[in-house]
Formats: C-alpha cells, sequence, structure tokens
C-alpha cells in the first residue's frame, strides 16, 4: 500500500515538472521572438489541453498580440507540438 502511494505521489511530482519545463520552454519562445515593449504587457500564460492561453494586461497589447499569434504558433508548434491553438485575453 504505501509502495503505491509513494509511486502515485512520484508521478504527479514528476508530471508537474514536466509541466514547469514546458511552461519555462514556452515563455522562452515568446520572449524571443516578440518585441520586449509586447513582452512586458503579457501578464501570464496558462496550457488547457491543446490551447495556450496568453493573459494580456490592455487591449492595445492583445491587438499587437493578436497580430503575431500566427507565425508565434508555429514557432512553439515546432517544440510543443501539442500546442494547437493560441487564444488571448485581457486581465487587468
Amino acid at each position: 500500500m504505501t509502495i503505491q502511494i509513494k509511486q502515485l505521489i512520484q508521478n504527479f511530482l514528476n508530471k508537474q515538472s514536466s509541466e514547469y519545463r514546458d511552461k519555462e520552454g514556452i515563455n522562452k519562445l515568446i520572449t524571443d521572438n516578440l518585441s520586449p515593449g509586447l513582452v512586458k504587457y503579457i501578464k501570464g500564460i496558462k496550457v488547457y489541453r491543446d490551447k495556450l492561453i496568453v493573459y494580456c494586461q490592455n487591449a492595445t497589447a492583445l491587438y499587437e498580440f493578436s497580430l503575431k499569434k500566427e507565425g508565434l504558433l508555429k514557432e512553439i508548434q515546432r517544440v510543443f507540438p501539442g500546442i494547437q491553438q493560441i487564444r488571448v485575453k485581457v486581465k487587468g
């Protein structure tokens, strides 16, 4: 019984670690491919199923990001093929 619990905890921690590394990789791709002026308005990112959700600080940043999201999606898909869509939301 304790071995099963230990194994469940280990699997959970490995999954969390993998998701953290993926999120760090996506952050790096975003900062490398977008201008520093736009990156400073990005409040956060979230990976949900096959979508990357990007939270922007204001509507202007949302518009600028929307113009560049197709090119960014192609770059992200080369490294993380599971991401199929980028959604951009305003979070104030």
